[in-house]
């Protein structure tokens, strides 16, 4: 028989070199609010720990999932955005991105 022990996961990590308001929003609206995860944006590469981290940075961090920031959540005030949709696995997709990204696009700015 099996026995489930409930245990407290830890939060994702989200690794970024600048945290902003727009940043915290996303991020909690996504993890929290959607997913039901808990979740810290961590500038301090030192504190990432063990748990499941995603670089939003342009910096290569090994053992992590990368995803390459767009400015838009790191601007100040509202500013037009040139949106140009492209395709990534037969879905329209926005704010496309480097190709060192593990998606092609900036899922937390779109």
């Amino acid at each position: 028989m099996f026995k489930f022990v409930d245990m407290e996961a830890g939060p994702v990590k989200i690794y970024t070199l600048e945290t902003t308001p727009r940043l915290q929003f996303i991020a909690d609206f996504i993890f929290r609010e959607i997913l039901g995860l808990s979740c810290e944006i961590v500038t301090d590469r030192r504190r990432l720990g063990k748990y499941p981290v995603i670089n939003y940075s342009g910096i290569k961090l090994p053992g992590s999932f990368t995803i390459s920031p767009v400015r838009l959540l790191f601007e100040t005030g509202v500013n037009c955005q040139e949106i140009r949709v492209d395709y990534w696995k037969d879905l329209p997709v926005f704010f496309q991105s480097s190709d060192n990204s593990d998606l092609p696009f900036d899922i937390f700015a779109a």
